[in-house]
């Protein structure tokens, strides 16, 4: 899983596993490898990463503005 910069196609965190697992537990593990000198202001992501405790850890911990649909 990557977390990539749209602009400019670079890649800003990746997180390997073995195999499918499912999104929506990996998001939190996904943020926690940016480096501080990123800012986010806004994340697109699928809906396999849509759940409340997704958007609320962007928007109050990181503040993000989310789009999951």
């Amino acid at each position: 899983m990557m977390l990539v910069c749209c602009p400019s196609h670079l890649v800003l965190a990746a997180v390997a596993s073995a195999g499918p697992t499912p999104d929506v537990d990996e998001l939190e593990g996904l943020m926690n490898r940016l480096t501080p000198a990123v800012t986010i202001e806004r994340l697109v992501a699928d809906a396999g990463f849509d759940s409340a405790h997704n958007h609320q850890l962007l928007r109050e911990e990181h503040g993000i503005l989310s789009t999951i649909p």
